[in-house]
């Protein structure tokens, strides 16, 4: 049984929250469990799915308050507000292993990742899944090694370990779980066809048109058809709605242009058109 775990505050967490939904049906005869936690002022309408959908409204605390904002308050329990709000990723992480004990394992995925294909299937013998950045030496040295958002763990026991790393952790919980992987008996490091972001086109060692000519075309390889260095890419992590940062708008029209690229090739046309209709 597949659980997924993820955190949606608002009406923009809220659109990029029905794009995860809508992937994990592309993907999923039977869509895995999702539980979310959330806050009041979040409007929870239009919003189906065929899978279990446990909507949790945990984050009241935290409502009416932006980023910047967050981030320059004190918190309560770490430095900051903000990195209080981060870490509600390990709430939602051990309230999903309280209600299904014995698991083989839970994801977090933040709201606005898209699936592009089934999850990453992991190795037998694994126990931590984490997202490497894929990004130059200086940029990971500030950000941390691994990606917040896209994180697999079979047993809540690395939830202490990431929790007491963020109270000295460079970059808030983030960084933190380069201490988490160093408690893993069997670490699995995504590959950089998974959780692929704009960072990975503009961060990189290697100059964006380089890494814009790795993309490729599969239509028969499984998944939306969409290739990186040869391998299927799996999944993305992007706000489709955004429209002022120049990284990700650009990023998103990048990935547009491919799958238009793809014509009629079912899964890619299905999504294009989801994302007209709630974006354009």
């Amino acid at each position: 049984m597949t659980v997924i775990t993820t955190i949606v505050t608002g009406d923009g967490a809220l659109k990029d929250f029905r794009v995860l939904l809508f992937t994990l049906e592309q993907y999923y005869k039977d869509p895995p469990t999702v539980y979310v936690f959330t806050n009041s002022a979040t409007v929870w309408k239009n919003v189906m799915y065929k899978g279990v959908l446990n909507i949790k409204e945990t984050l009241n605390d935290y409502q009416n308050l932006s980023r910047a904002q967050l981030e320059r308050l004190p918190g309560q329990r770490f430095k900051t507000r903000w990195t209080d709000f981060m870490c509600e990723k390990i709430s939602a992480l051990r309230f999903a292993f309280k209600e299904h004990s014995g698991s083989e394992g839970v994801w977090f995925l933040d709201a606005d990742i898209t699936l592009l294909g089934p999850l990453p299937l992991l190795p037998a013998d694994c126990d931590l899944g984490l997202s490497p950045h894929y990004i130059r030496p200086q940029d990971e040295a500030k950000y941390g090694r691994y990606n917040g958002g896209f994180v697999w763990m079979r047993d809540p026991k690395f939830l202490d370990v990431w929790e007491e790393a963020t109270k000295t952790s460079r970059f808030y919980e983030q960084a933190a779980l380069e201490t988490v992987a160093t408690r893993a008996e069997h670490l699995h490091e995504f590959p950089i066809q998974v959780n692929f972001g704009w960072w990975r086109l503009w961060q990189s060692i290697e100059d964006s048109s380089v890494i814009q000519s790795q993309f490729g075309f599969n239509r028969n390889g499984g998944g939306i058809g969409l290739t990186f260095r040869g391998a299927a890419l799996g999944s993305l992590h992007t706000h489709w709605g955004e429209k002022t940062d120049y990284h990700t708008a650009t990023f998103n029209k990048l990935i547009l242009k491919f799958l238009e690229t793809l014509g009629k090739h079912k899964s890619a046309a299905d999504f294009r058109a989801m994302i007209r209709k709630n974006f354009d």
